[in-house]
């Protein structure tokens, strides 16, 4: 009204915008980016995506990436013991914030950082060196399993033409404040039509998991926005199915198959095919 333009509205069950004004509506043919998507729907002014979550193939990440999926219990009792020392929050995040460490030990796992960001890991037996990866703790903390999905699911539909954009560690950032973080996102993407949002947890899925992210999926996607829980563990509690269910969250488990790797995730796959294609 201020600006004396005409109201309108996207409808993206059925692909039409929806002219106020005039009580039309017409037939639409696009593909929306993420960065457009987030803006059409946010409440905050000027919503914009940080430069980062670009995935860039990476061989011994990738090598790495698959021993921790074979190998997650030996992770989880390394992340279980690191966390007994590093306590609280605000322990936990120094920790992170490191930019240089000697032998993390805990199990069967040791991890060092150098200034430069080389990162050693050696893991009862295997070794892995990384040139540049200073983020290594909270990788190992849980983060690896974003990417993880990202390489595992995301890139096969991205090759099939069925999502068009994805970033991984997604940062929000506002006119108001740019320098500031907004809201951080796991993982997100876009068939063109739809934004999808991916919440990804290596440990037990809770109820506040499900209403946490439906509430983010509807502030940045909108009616039309998707909300995916990605999760290595079993959930056995009939209310979180229900409640996921009710809140149109899929729940994505990525099992932990030891002998026969690839059969771990492509059921996940075909489950993330499904959604994304349905109307």
């Amino acid at each position: 009204k201020n600006v004396h333009a005409p109201a309108f509205y996207f409808d993206f069950r059925n692909k039409r915008m929806v002219d106020l004004q005039n009580n039309s509506s017409r037939k639409l043919d696009y593909s929306l980016n993420l960065e457009t998507l987030t803006m059409l729907h946010s409440t905050t002014p000027l919503l914009k995506l940080a430069e980062n979550g670009k995935w860039l193939p990476d061989q011994a990440r990738a090598n790495l990436l698959q021993h921790i999926y074979v190998n997650r219990n030996d992770l989880k009792n390394w992340a279980h013991a690191i966390r007994r020392v590093y306590h609280t929050p605000v322990l936990e995040n120094e920790l992170m914030a490191m930019t240089s460490f000697q032998n993390l030990d805990a199990d069967k796992i040791s991890v060092s950082l150098q200034e430069n960001g080389a990162c050693q890991i050696n893991w009862d037996g295997a070794s892995f060196s990384l040139k540049n990866y200073p983020g290594i703790v909270k990788f190992l903390l849980g983060g690896w399993l974003e990417e993880f999905f990202y390489v595992t699911c995301i890139l096969p539909l991205m090759k099939e033409k069925l999502i068009k954009e994805a970033r991984l560690g997604v940062e929000l950032t506002s006119a108001a404040s740019p320098d500031s973080v907004y809201q951080e996102l796991d993982v997100a993407f876009t068939n063109g039509k739809r934004l999808f949002i991916v919440e990804c947890k290596s440990g037990h899925v809770l109820g506040e998991y499900i209403t946490k992210l439906s509430a983010i999926v509807r502030n940045y996607g909108g009616l039309g926005g998707r909300g995916i829980l990605c999760h290595t563990e079993a959930i056995y509690s009939k209310v979180i199915k229900e409640k996921a269910e009710e809140m149109g969250i899929l729940l994505l488990r990525i099992y932990p198959y030891k002998k026969d790797y690839q059969n771990g995730w492509s059921g996940a796959v075909q489950a993330l095919r499904k959604f994304v294609q349905a109307e």
